[in-house]
């Protein structure tokens, strides 16, 4: 027993040394706000004021019932205007000082508290009151805390800062304003003598920097040691070891690695170093660290160079926030982010428009993101005295990081170039400081140029690289446009790339409006994906066009030998690295009522020795048979196996696939079942089968139509054609034009008279002809008695459109639900047209409020390459079937926002059309956002097969 006492005691007493000389971290809050704690609190203003009660820790009070909203954009003229909440909240929070921790250095640490912050300990302040909302600041507190005894912390938080030029910087943005101990709050214990911080710089050539800043002079006898290792923690090359000067309080290791496995976005290989203080042989203090090696340049009126290969960003803008918790995430949130960016395809993320956890920056290090680091500065600056001071809190907390390529400055104005200067005194890697939206340090990054704009930018004797650029509210920008900026940025010798705005929609869930989520009108739905990270259309398009493999054939036919034309985009790796599987598959048809496709063939192969920004060809070995299936599917897998993209091809004519809904042929020995009509002065009707057809004969549309007796409320068809009001109506030229006028599409008066209309048999098929001057010129129904219905049609319109087809009505209510063959499942605009797979999708009805609802994808719209599409109303089922490729299915009228900020379109109801419309962002109209985006001029003769099928209930 004894002998186990002592083995207890020695136990105990290595693990009480082992603690020593390590930091030890203690969490007065939870770590996000999945695990917060419970502090005492008393808000001043608004909501639940003026009482004691209790608070999570971290948060932002709002969302836990207190004071009030403030969305910054509104009040940034107006400085101290009525309508700014300027509540405070105080906190108090018990916490016990263990008996070990005596003759240790203790930390309080608070990674982020909007605004101001005047922190007490025992009642004594702490430190100088803190300013900035976004910063970690931390106070030594040891002299303040009593061991064994609670100890009472209390912090008193000011929402609006009384430093003006932070509310400049912070609280006047375009996004929404917050309170509180919005991160997380805790200690850190020291030993005596120790570490306070290290910045290192780790080259490509295997160079390697490190400055170890010390908590305290020291005297003579303390040295330094460090060893790199791996992830793992395996020695990698050997130990590093220097005296520390007497009265010294920071000493530098250098060493040189050979053949680094280098950091990329590609890439990301990290390293990790321990630090030892020693003093003689006795270990003081053990600090780790975990970095990368790279080499970042920027090379005059050439690019951005990482590790000597020129790369382009692929980025996007990103707040920290989710709806229920405002700024306040967690580790999770943070890493689902990186994650998503990545699945589209990303290379790059910019801090917009202040630091992020940390957890986001680890996140970026692991899984690869190019990250630019912003100080705060919407378009406000903070003074000298306090944008000082933030300068070192933010390098100090994040130079580590591998990800971290650049520095911004602020954001469009909200630059102190004053304090350009200060980035490099604190960052060891000297990484370039950029002004988004100016030139500096060799880049222009200038927002929301238009595609000519844009050349223009290029043309420039700089790198130009826009910060923002396709402005994303609600469905417009992002994805549309994307593939012509990015086909003019990727091939210009001074393009860095760009980054889109925004990655998420910031609509906050009020607390006090019954949990509706508010984006403060247009202001903060400009996401790629939805509040709560719903992919919205633009998704699939980033990811496609963005993808770092291309597969260049648009089309493949039955006499496909299986070689594929492939382009690596990628900057380091090399295509055998990657690998590519194929599918053959076949689909459903219509009266089956199924969606997706079934497997019949599938394979993986390796990719073929491609490399970076090189092209080549890939090998696939079909079976003898495919030209049985429907379509073959090849999707790209980067060297993680984690899917980049997937091409479909099918080599079949569209009728192949709804073949039971063309005109059958009789079968042997069948009895002839002869389709009947009569007419009236105004009407004929046509019975075949189960099916009555009225038609109108001084409109010859389609007025009415039964199945088994039952009604089916559609009509037509009709010729429809739309464009966008005239630049010089667009609301920039003269002083009386209506505002919005540029995002008003008029229907195109085109009246279409009829001059014939006959009926006639051809077999047992009745046949409705329609002759008409005007647009639509044909119209040829054959009705069979099997119930098919197919309809040829012809017109020609000469002049500049940007909607063009023929529609039939349908009562929008009646819609339930749409099955279809084509490629989706979200719909496609004409500038918008990458981001789709062929397949038989099913898409419930939906009519989402951009900016207050968030249902994806949309119903309404317009659908590329389609086949057919079964609609599943209250009435029955309509099939529709597509002879023709080339042309869009439209199905009614897709809603903008209630500000109607992008579009607003004729009604098009069930519509078959040949052009469609672009859709603009929020900064540029359509015709300023690249050639894919123009109105169309057309002329001739346009033609098409469509086929009809009903089904009642």
């Amino acid at each position: 027993m004894k002998k186990l006492v002592l083995m207890l005691g020695l136990l105990l007493l290595s693990y009480a040394g082992a603690q020593a000389n390590t930091t030890e971290v203690k969490y007065l809050s939870g770590k996000g706000y999945d695990d917060a704690v419970d502090w005492e609190f008393f808000c001043t203003e608004g909501r639940n004021s003026g009482v004691w009660t209790t608070i999570k820790v971290p948060s932002c009070w709002e969302q836990q019932g207190f004071g009030g909203y403030t969305y910054g954009v509104n009040f940034y003229a107006k400085k101290t205007a009525p309508g700014i909440t300027k509540e405070q909240g105080q906190y108090k929070l018990k916490f016990d000082m263990p008996a070990e921790w005596l003759g240790r250095r203790i930390r309080i640490v608070f990674d982020g508290v909007m605004t101001d912050a005047v922190v007490r300990v025992n009642g004594q302040k702490a430190g100088p009151v803190h300013q900035g909302g976004f910063y970690r600041f931390m106070y030594d507190i040891t002299g303040m805390v009593r061991v064994g005894q609670d100890n009472l912390l209390e912090v008193n938080v000011s929402k609006e800062s009384e430093n003006e030029s932070v509310n400049l910087a912070e609280r006047r943005g375009d996004y929404w304003n917050f309170g509180g101990i919005f991160r997380p709050v805790f200690l850190q214990v020291l030993p005596a003598q120790f570490i306070d911080r290290v910045a290192i710089d780790a080259k490509a050539d295997g160079n390697f920097t490190a400055d170890v800043f010390l908590g305290n002079a020291l005297e003579k006898g303390f040295s330094m040691t460090a060893q790199i290792t791996d992830t793992a923690g395996s020695p990698v090359g050997s130990p590093l070891q220097v005296e520390v000067p007497k009265g010294g309080d920071k000493v530098t290791l250098t060493t040189k690695l050979d053949n680094p496995k280098l950091w990329t976005a590609e890439t990301p290989n990290l390293y990790k170093v321990k630090f030892t203080l020693k003093e003689g042989d006795n270990v003081r203090h053990i600090v780790g660290e975990r970095f990368g090696f790279r080499t970042i340049e920027v090379r005059e009126r050439d690019g951005v160079y990482i590790n000597g290969q020129r790369v382009l960003m692929r980025g996007v803008n990103r707040h920290s926030f989710w709806p229920e918790t405002g700024r306040t995430l967690n580790r999770k949130l943070n890493y689902d982010d990186v994650k998503l960016m990545r699945e589209m395809n990303m290379n790059a993320v910019r801090m917009s428009h202040y630091p992020p956890d940390p957890e986001f920056l680890d996140a970026c290090d692991e899984l690869g993101l190019f990250v630019l680091n912003e100080l705060g500065g919407w378009h406000g600056k903070y003074d000298d005295g306090v944008g000082k001071k933030l300068v070192g809190e933010l390098i100090t907390r994040d130079l580590n990081h591998p990800s971290i390529i650049m520095w911004d400055n602020g954001n469009e104005g909200g630059w102190n170039t004053n304090l350009d200067g200060e980035f490099h005194k604190w960052d060891i890697q000297k990484r370039p400081v950029i002004h988004p939206q100016q030139y500096l340090s060799g880049i222009e990054s200038m927002h929301y140029r238009s595609y000519g704009e844009t050349q223009e930018y290029l043309r420039g004797d700089y790198i130009y690289m826009p910060t923002e650029f396709l402005h994303g509210l609600y469905d417009g920008g992002h994805g549309a446009g994307l593939y012509d900026y990015w086909e003019m940025m990727r091939q210009h010798p001074r393009s860095a790339g760009g980054f889109l705005w925004v990655y998420a929609d910031e609509g906050v869930v009020r607390a006090d409006q019954g949990g509706r989520i508010d984006h403060d009108a247009d202001h903060g739905a400009d996401g790629i994906v939805g509040p709560h990270h719903e992919k919205e259309g633009s998704f699939n398009t980033i990811r496609e066009v963005w993808c770092p493999v291309q597969i260049m054939n648009k089309e493949i036919n039955d006499r496909f030998n299986g070689v594929l034309q492939v382009e690596n985009r990628y900057d380091f790796t090399n295509l055998n690295q990657c690998k590519f599987a194929w599918e053959l598959a076949s689909f459903p048809r219509p009266e089956q009522l199924r969606v997706g496709h079934k497997t019949v063939a599938e394979g993986e192969i390796t990719g073929p020795n491609v490399l970076p920004h090189a092209e080549g060809e890939l090998k696939i070995m079909l079976p003898d048979t495919w030209r049985e299936a429907d379509v073959l599917y090849v999707t790209v897998k980067n060297p993680n196996g984690e899917s980049l993209w997937t091409w479909s091809y099918s080599w079949k004519k569209p009728t192949d696939f709804f073949n039971a809904y063309l005109p059958q042929p009789k079968a042997a020995g069948a009895k002839d079942r002869p389709v009947k009509q009569r007419s009236s002065k105004d009407n004929v009707t046509i019975n075949a089968a189960d099916l009555e057809l009225t038609f109108n004969k001084t409109s010859g549309e389609l007025t009415a139509l039964k199945q088994r007796g039952k009604t089916f409320s559609i009509s037509g068809m009709k010729f429809i054609a739309a464009r966008r009001a005239d630049r010089s109506l667009d609301g920039w030229v003269g002083e009386n034009v209506p505002k919005g006028v540029s995002r008003i599409y008029n229907e195109v008066k085109a009246d279409s008279k009829v001059t014939a209309f006959n009926v006639r048999s051809e077999g047992n098929d009745a046949l409705v002809e329609v002759t008409y001057f005007g647009a639509l010129q044909n119209v040829l129904w054959r009705i069979s008695p099997d119930g098919n219905i197919r309809i040829e049609y012809e017109y020609e319109y000469d002049g500049v459109v940007e909607l063009m087809g023929v529609k039939f009505d349908y009562p929008e209510p009646q819609m339930k639900s749409m099955r279809m063959l084509a490629k989706g499942p979200y719909r496609v605009w004409q500038n918008r047209l990458h981001g789709t797979t062929l397949d038989v999708w099913k898409n419930d009805y939906n009519d989402p409020i951009p900016s207050e609802s968030f249902v994806y994808p949309e119903f309404k719209g317009y659908y590329n390459d389609w086949r057919w599409v079964a609609f599943e109303t209250s009435e029955g089922t309509i099939t529709m079937g597509n002879e023709l490729t080339g042309n869009f299915l439209g199905v009614y009228t897709p809603r903008d926002g209630r500000d109607a900020q992008l579009y607003t379109i004729p009604q098009t109801g069930l519509a078959v059309l040949d052009v469609i419309p672009a859709v603009r962002n929020k900064v540029n109209t359509t015709d300023l956002v690249g050639p894919s985006s123009q109105a169309q001029r057309v002329s001739g003769v346009r033609s098409g097969v469509v086929h009809l099928k009903f089904k009642a209930k």
